[in-house]
């Protein structure tokens, strides 16, 4: 009987992730915003922060969760290299990892329908995306510590600490300038599928 390959689960073009290069998925400057390889491999996706009828403050705390689950994911691929490719260890590290980067899809999906498609709706979906990471998921999706997976643990690491920071500070004047994003922290709640139907 031939093997069944674990990464056909996890890549729908059927091809091994190249997890012995480690690369990062998500660039945010004051003018830009990029994701690359997540889509599909060696795709790059650039969106221009002028562009957005979206209010300056939520994307800004939006793009600087995304940087911390990029930095998830980059960490969760460097650790797999610790562990044999018939590890059922690395095979956690290989799903945290999708996980993570299912978080930056989310966002790149919603800024996708914001370029295309501007509304108060695709902005309070923003709004609730980053009030459901930030509250509800970010420390729940840190990267396990290898040694306590080992153990049969699943302890995981807090987020670094000068990034979320930075994200409470954007998170505070996200608030100032949206009153609907005040709401969302109340009740956090994301749906992407209520995202999708925006679109249609």
């Amino acid at each position: 009987m031939k093997k069944f390959k674990f990464w056909t689960l996890l890549d729908p073009y059927n091809l091994p992730y190249p997890w012995s290069t480690c690369k990062r998925a998500f660039n945010y400057d004051a003018t830009n915003i990029s994701f690359s390889g997540l889509q599909a491999p060696d795709q790059l996706i650039n969106f221009k922060i002028g562009s957005f009828q979206v209010k300056k403050d939520l994307l800004q705390a939006a793009c600087e969760i995304a940087q911390i689950y990029d930095l998830f994911q980059y960490s969760n691929c460097q650790r797999i290299q610790q562990f044999s490719k018939d590890s059922k260890q690395r095979d956690t590290f290989i799903l945290e990892i999708q996980k993570n980067e299912s978080r930056l899809v989310e966002l790149l999906s919603m800024l996708k329908l914001a370029a295309a498609h501007p509304s108060e709706k695709i902005e309070e979906a923003i709004a609730d995306w980053i009030a459901f990471t930030y509250t509800k998921r970010i420390r729940e999706e840190a990267p396990i510590i290898p040694e306590k997976v080992r153990a049969g643990e699943l302890v995981r690491e807090s987020p670094p600490p000068e990034e979320f920071n930075s994200v409470k500070r954007s998170i505070a004047k996200a608030k100032m300038s949206s009153p609907y994003f005040v709401n969302a922290l109340e009740n956090p709640s994301f749906d992407l599928n209520k995202v999708y139907a925006l679109g249609l």
